[in-house]
């Protein structure tokens, strides 16, 4: 392979490798990818109504309901949460800006840079923030007058107790940890925001509700003690917490390269690996052996008024994927058993194109019928997969404005929930 020469191991790196489990041909794979680039997507047409998209009417609701509360009283519901990611993204003008001036004031920040503007804007905002109080009292253990320092322009010391260790220690600190939402009492971090909304749709008929975090494993300790107060709190309403941690696993991190795209090394002259991306937690998400997984990232959660509507379509969505694996686990009786007459196959056929949009090949008619059930099976025996539809209001995402009036029941959803296993 053309790629094998970009990447010379020396006898550091195969013990490196060793160590890490990563086998040598997954690196040359990696090296050819970023070497000859990621291939394009052939589209067939745009997802549109009743091709690719499926409405949920109201009389529908009622139905989709009842079998999602069987499922949730059963114990088939959990939630998975990837929440390795840092903070730091969020701070990152913050943090360019305590990095590179040794006075920040008024003076010194500079409209014209982004970050510096950014962080005009936080320090403006700063009293909206859910983690203020917290940073309040920091600043007053350390002697300092927030209200002072923003008075006189003194911002160093406010973003030093933001980002630093000797303060919140929010650059390096786990997104799940930083406070989110405020509310009258009290503010929330992402992992009680998670915890108190895995409360509202996975609890069975015991009041258990199963959640599963993968978070970074230097943060173990302190995120499993964080969840349980949290979750000794929500217990009062009589909830229990069925926690469970992973971490990314070493074996899917990616090799860095430099802008040749040749092998990235660090002062030590070793190969740097990178975590690889949600993609990664696959594996993660497969070894949960879940029946029914509602899958949503760290920070993708909405604050507590707002938490009874988007919970109501979560349901529904949840309901769509046990009504449609009822179906499909069925059919896959019927295939099993050889039950193939040709009104059958015409009900799959129907099925297939109707309500999980998967065109026949071409010579399908060609076919006899054992290789006919031989396709229905692969099309049907896999994990099942629902998403709701982000109405466009003009951001990122979301579909063209001709459908959106075709989909108010579906709005607010960007989710996934997940069906891993074949009934058996």
């Amino acid at each position: 392979m053309a790629c094998e020469k970009k990447i010379k191991l020396i006898e550091h790196d195969i013990k490196q490798l060793l160590k890490s489990n990563i086998p040598e041909r997954k690196i040359i794979e990696q090296m050819l990818l970023f070497n000859q680039g990621v291939p394009f997507i052939k589209l067939i047409s745009p997802a549109t109504i009743s091709n690719g998209i499926k409405i949920i009417n109201t009389r529908e609701e009622s139905i989709i309901f009842e079998a999602f509360e069987t499922a949730k009283t059963d114990g088939r519901i959990s939630k998975f949460v990837p929440a390795s990611g840092a903070a730091t993204r969020m701070f990152k003008s913050l943090i360019k800006v305590y990095n590179t001036l040794d006075k920040i004031n008024d003076k010194t920040l500079d409209f014209k840079y982004f970050d510096h503007s950014e962080v005009a804007f936080f320090l403006a905002s700063i009293h909206k923030f859910a983690f203020f109080n917290d940073l309040k009292k920091n600043l007053a253990g350390q002697g300092h007058d927030i209200e002072r320092l923003l008075t006189q322009g003194e911002y160093r010391e406010i973003l030093k107790a933001v980002l630093t260790k000797e303060g919140l220690g929010y650059a390096k600190l786990p997104k799940g940890l930083v406070k989110f939402h405020r509310y009258y009492k009290c503010s929330k971090t992402p992992f009680e925001e998670h915890l108190t909304e895995a409360a509202e749709y996975c609890r069975d008929e015991n009041g258990v509700a199963r959640i599963h975090f993968t978070i970074p494993d230097d943060y173990r300790t302190i995120i499993e003690e964080h969840c349980k107060n949290a979750g000794s709190i929500v217990k009062k309403q009589g909830i229990q917490f069925d926690i469970s941690f992973s971490i990314q696993k070493d074996t899917t991190r990616t090799i860095a390269v430099n802008l040749e795209n040749k092998a990235f090394r660090t002062s030590s002259d070793s190969l740097l690996f990178r975590p690889g991306g949600h993609g990664a937690l696959l594996e993660n998400l497969n070894d949960l052996q879940g029946d029914i997984i509602f899958l949503k990232n760290i920070d993708n959660l909405a604050p507590g008024v707002r938490k009874k509507a988007t919970n109501k379509y979560k349901v529904i969505l949840g309901g769509f994927l046990i009504k449609l694996q009822d179906q499909i686990f069925e059919y896959l009786d019927r295939l099993e058993k050889n039950q193939i007459s040709d009104e059958f196959e015409a009900e799959l056929e129907v099925f297939c194109a109707s309500d999980i949009f998967i065109s026949l090949p071409d010579d399908f008619n060609d076919y006899n019928k054992e290789k006919k059930s031989a396709f229905f099976f692969s099309q049907l025996n896999r994990p099942i997969r629902v998403c709701g539809i982000v109405e466009n209001q003009g951001a990122s995402g979301g579909r063209s404005e001709e459908h959106t009036s075709d989909i108010q029941s579906l709005r607010r959803n960007s989710y996934a929930v997940f069906c891993l296993k074949k009934k058996n």
